[in-house]
């Protein structure tokens, strides 16, 4: 039987390894185009290709405050430079790609856990 899904087993960025929340499932997209398909009005088909960036979304951190793992985000947040991204599951996948980030960064003061998305040209499998 072989395995088609599971957690993230280690993810990194430039290189510092950062804690997965348990069972977090993030969506991972690896480039390349949305197609639009519609019918013409004579009964043919049109399509439109619009390029879509790669990356993922969803992703759940456990910060620790004693590393400063959320400070450590925000920096990323706050520079317009892309970070080198290392995800691999459990599954053996592994997924690489220089990101950039997306969307809203906080901290839930409850869990410490911070959800991240962060996208870019390409997030390429490589294993």
């Amino acid at each position: 039987m072989s395995v088609r899904g599971g957690d993230i087993r280690e993810f990194k960025v430039n290189g510092r390894e950062l804690e997965i929340a348990v069972q977090t499932a993030a969506t991972i997209t690896t480039g390349g185009y949305n197609t639009e398909t519609n019918p013409t009005g004579n009964g043919n088909i049109a399509q439109t290709k619009t390029r879509k960036l790669a990356g993922f979304e969803g992703l759940v951190i456990s910060t620790q405050a004693e590393t400063k793992d959320f400070e450590f985000l925000q920096n990323i947040w706050n520079d317009t430079a892309s970070v080198q991204i290392v995800l691999s599951l459990v599954t053996g996948e592994v997924y690489s790609g220089s990101l950039y980030p997306s969307g809203e960064l906080s901290k839930s003061t409850d869990t410490g856990q911070v959800t991240i998305a962060m996208k870019g040209k390409s997030f390429d499998r490589i294993a």
